[in-house]
């Protein structure tokens, strides 16, 4: 099955419409926090996030500064060495101390149930991941950023059975969605609605005020995880595509 999540309203107004093979099926609250279907049943409804966890930041610079003090006194190393080797032994630090798994955001459902687990994960240096937890299973997701898209491959136990594709071009502070999953598991195609609206609204974190225009970008990253993107995935799985 083929996913849309559209954003419909934004400048401080976060509204989404997600369409199951093009059917409208759900809409979102006017902050983005819930999900409700066309009878305005609730769905599923953000319970919790975590702040962001920023000792690996601040460690990074403190510990980069007491270095290149420390190296400064006891060396004659050229100032831009020093700064390397405090940039290297910085990195290190900041890996050690930022991995493991970090719970940002818990989801309900329409029964005030909690269901859901979103969590960010990191394995080492350039090695992190996202993770949905739902009835002792796991979802990873790891994003690739490549030129004007960006591609997240959704893993369930060793096999893939989904990607996100989002195109880097945003029109009037809009993003658009779409998700490609496996007929097979179709029954995840909530969650992962839902785990897209949360990282569109809450994790971008896009406060600006924009009325009309087009903002485009283009980004690349380079990871331990890039391995799990398959370009040939979907015309592989999705053969009857129209584009």
């Amino acid at each position: 099955m083929i996913i849309d999540v559209i954003q419909t309203k934004s400048n401080f107004a976060y509204e989404f419409e997600v369409c199951y093979d093009k059917e409208l099926t759900y809409r979102t609250s006017a902050s983005a926090k819930s999900l409700f279907n066309l009878d305005g049943n609730l769905i599923y409804e953000i319970k919790h996030m975590s702040k962001r966890d920023n000792i690996g930041m601040i460690s990074f610079w403190i510990f980069s500064i007491l270095v290149m003090v420390i190296c400064a006194y006891i060396s004659n190393l050229p100032l831009k060495i020093l700064i390397i080797i405090c940039l290297l032994i910085a990195l290190v630090l900041f890996t050690v101390l930022r991995k493991g798994k970090s719970r940002i955001c818990e989801i309900s459902d329409g029964f005030n149930d909690k269901i859901v687990v979103f969590s960010s994960n990191v394995e080492g240096f350039l090695n992190g991941y996202c993770s949905i937890s739902f009835n002792n299973k796991e979802l990873k997701l790891y994003t690739l950023s490549k030129s004007d898209y960006k591609y997240t491959s959704i893993y369930l136990d060793d096999t893939q059975i989904g990607q996100i594709n989002k195109h880097l071009r945003m029109v009037n502070n809009k993003n658009n969605y779409i998700i490609y999953l496996l007929d097979e598991h179709k029954s995840l195609a909530d969650l992962l609605s839902m785990f897209v609206i949360y990282i569109d609204r809450f994790d971008t974190n896009r406060d600006e005020m924009i009325s009309y225009g087009v903002k485009k970008s283009w980004a690349w990253s380079y990871s331990k995880n890039n391995k799990f993107y398959d370009p040939t995935w979907i015309t592989t799985h999705f053969t009857n595509l129209d584009q």
